[in-house]
């Protein structure tokens, strides 16, 4: 009989958050960058970023598949542990140990355990974009038939949704003083620095004005095997703000966060 998945999504999260919002206000007190001070955390001034791996993840660290849609280059999965849910992307490794086990069935209601994960994280954008994981390796497990039911977005429960107003705070500061937050050190440009660690194969990063629309790219492999396939957003090109959020007050950018809702799955 098939180990039923237990609760541990949030407390997870929740940690993680905290974690790489510690680094931030230790690296401005240091005036450091953040992946200097820890190579696990990373900042592009639009998404903060910290990677896990074995032994934190463990094999309890379980997720149910509770829907698919496509995302530009690879297909974004809807997890949950049967309290939470979150959005998701799998890196090349990570799909390819999926697609050998489900063999081109739908893989919905298949479980797994994350073996290791990047946390993204940002107060822009679409709710469900807020927090989201990019799985960097996994490890299949069963496939289960009944879903949980009525799980909470995870950027929707409290613990989450504070950090999120403390990195709405960080991120209107930036706007508000783009120089002022930054030490010499921080503001003089590396051409050679190397990519964060928690991006895969993310392309470099511009501002939505900047960034030409992408030419349509086939469906991925994982999204063509018979089942349902929905929108989705890119997790590679991190989310900025308009200049029509720019010109807000803090304090209603708050409120816009606090009461925005996700769709239901």
């Amino acid at each position: 009989m098939a180990q039923a998945i237990s609760e541990w999504l949030q407390a997870f999260v929740v940690a993680e958050l905290e974690a790489v919002l510690a680094e931030h206000e230790r690296s401005k007190k240091t005036g450091t960058l953040i992946h200097e001070l820890d190579d696990r955390f990373s900042d592009d001034k639009s998404n903060f970023r910290s990677t896990v791996s074995s032994p934190q993840l463990t094999g309890d660290c379980r997720l149910q598949i509770v829907g698919v849609s496509s995302s530009g280059k690879a297909p974004a999965l809807q997890l949950t542990d049967g309290f939470c849910t979150i959005r998701a992307t799998l890196s090349e490794s990570a799909r390819s140990t999926l697609e050998s086990e489900i063999e081109g069935a739908d893989p919905t209601g298949d479980v797994f355990s994350l073996t290791g994960a990047t946390v993204v994280s940002t107060p822009w954008g679409m709710p469900e974009g807020h927090v989201q994981l990019t799985i960097n390796n996994l490890q299949y497990h069963y496939h289960i038939r009944k879903k949980p039911k009525q799980p909470q977005p995870i950027e929707e429960t409290p613990k989450v949704g504070r950090l999120l107003l403390e990195m709405m705070s960080i991120r209107n500061a930036q706007i508000d003083d783009p120089g002022g937050s930054q030490s010499k050190h921080q503001s003089q440009p590396k051409e050679s620095a190397n990519p964060s660690r928690g991006a895969l194969r993310a392309e470099p990063h511009t501002s939505t004005a900047q960034t030409a629309p992408s030419k349509k790219r086939p469906i991925p492999s994982l999204a063509n095997e018979g089942f349902e396939v929905g929108g989705g957003v890119n997790l590679a090109k991190p989310s900025a703000a308009s200049k029509a959020d720019q010109s807000k007050p803090v304090i209603h950018q708050k409120q816009v966060i606090a009461s925005t809702t996700s769709p239901a799955l």
